[in-house]
């Protein structure tokens, strides 16, 4: 465990016990905004879960909390809505002005509008949903099926990169360590803008993957029902970077996982493998295909030549 991990850990069985100083908790709510430490306080809410613990009734006044810290707040009681499958409704609380959910669920939202997260993505949201427009931002990956209202558009923040629709079907996959954006449509259309230009306006059936860093536009067709059959567990790569399958398992798993050897990173891989399995069944089927190993050191992965 890193010492940067060591003190996420510090800080949040702190909060969670009620022994946070008010700097500690700021701390705290850095971490969160910052989003450096999003894997280790999955981690942390997933030992949580799996330990049975109880959120418990906390009697201090809020009255100085900002929006972050409701934010931090129902990540901490979002433990419940990733694991309890189906479709969790999200009602409008006035006093709230932002909630942040998390892991794999499908959340009704206040326009009746339904997200399916991906585990380990989050989604910031205005809970009211009140004004001109329906606004939301995206960490990760997300199938999004819009209700539509010509008079209050949908718009997806991602980054710099802007996703706006009327009506329609789509998915989303932003993860923050992948310089590129991915938006594949479904049904109906959208219209996907950075902080400069139009990239692209997408019908169904097509797909634009943004790259961030050297701004190249790729856009081409593909079966958008495989694309997201993630929301049935399945993860399903074709000709995929080795480097590419790593960094989606890990965060969806919420790990580190690193390569020893360099020359494994752009291998390519076609695999179907399923997200319910534990971590080291997917790294054993990736390895095997590549004739590598991996090894554990602490609470990272580390995959390295398997060749003597």
């Amino acid at each position: 465990m890193t010492e940067s991990e060591k003190k996420t850990r510090k800080l949040f069985e702190k909060y969670r016990n009620d022994a946070s100083t008010r700097e500690e908790f700021d701390e705290l709510l850095d971490e969160v905004r910052r989003g450096e430490s999003d894997a280790p306080l999955h981690r942390l809410l997933k030992e949580e879960w799996d330990a049975g613990a109880k959120r418990p009734s906390r009697a201090v006044a809020y009255r100085w909390m900002s929006a972050a810290a409701v934010m931090l707040l129902l990540i901490m009681s979002s433990i419940f809505l990733w694991k309890s499958g189906g479709v969790a409704t999200v009602a409008p609380n006035p006093q709230e002005e932002n909630m942040l959910l998390s892991g794999i669920t499908t959340i009704k939202l206040p326009d009746g509008s339904l997200v399916t997260l991906r585990d380990g993505s989050w989604l910031n949201m205005d809970r009211s949903f009140e004004g001109n427009s329906r606004e939301v931002s995206l960490q990760g990956e997300a199938f999004f099926e819009v209700v539509p209202n010509p008079h209050k558009p949908f718009i997806i923040h991602t980054g710099t990169v802007r996703t706006t629709v009327l009506g329609t079907a789509f998915s989303i996959k932003a993860n923050p360590a992948d310089p590129e954006i991915t938006v594949t449509v479904s049904r109906g259309k959208v219209k996907v803008e950075n902080e400069k230009t139009l990239l692209a306006t997408l019908e169904a059936d097509k797909q634009l993957v943004y790259n961030t860093r050297s701004s190249r536009v790729t856009e081409k067709t593909v079966d958008a029902g495989v694309e997201s059959d993630w929301r049935s567990h399945h993860l399903i790569f074709r000709n995929s970077s080795f480097e590419q399958i790593v960094q989606e398992i890990a965060a969806i798993y919420g790990v580190t996982i690193l390569f020893e050897d360099d020359t494994l990173r752009e291998r390519q891989i076609t695999a179907s493998l399923d997200d319910r399995d534990p971590i080291e069944t997917i790294l054993d089927i990736l390895c095997t295909a590549q004739r590598a190993d991996y090894e554990r050191q602490g609470e990272v992965y580390v995959i390295k030549s398997g060749e003597e």
